[in-house]
């Protein structure tokens, strides 16, 4: 896997389905990222705004089962307007896809995604000025 130098960065990972998210953690923490993770919105906020300083890049899933995933990632860019957001759907190609980029999400993967796709759209988020 070809992440970028972690540098003891922080990802913060939402996602409802246990399984994709201990796979997700397990691939960015062996990339050498410290990995918070959320299981629905509300808790994403949470912990965002608890660690606004310390998270470099948030990789959010669009369907939770409490909030929409744009409520999120208002919620993300209302703390922090520079929040770097990544939002993974199973329906990317979608006009929900067009509203989260234009809502401020860096970018959308489409559900399933490979290994090298996170670690190319992650490397592009971090890299990001």
């Amino acid at each position: 896997m070809d992440l970028p130098s972690s540098d003891k960065q922080t990802i913060l990972l939402v996602d409802d389905e246990l399984s994709l998210r201990e796979v997700m953690k397990y691939m960015l923490a062996q990339a050498g990222y410290q990995v918070l993770v959320a299981e629905n919105g509300k808790r994403a906020l949470e912990i965002y705004q608890q660690q606004t300083d310390a998270i470099s890049v948030v990789v959010m899933d669009l369907m939770l089962p409490d909030m929409y995933g744009t409520d999120c990632l208002q919620g993300i860019l209302a703390t922090n307007p520079q929040a770097k957001v990544i939002v993974c759907s199973g329906f990317a190609g979608t006009t929900e896809t067009e509203e989260v980029l234009a809502k401020g999400a860096k970018a959308c993967l489409e559900k399933p995604f490979t290994t090298d796709e996170l670690a190319s759209v992650i490397r592009v988020a971090i890299e990001e000025r």
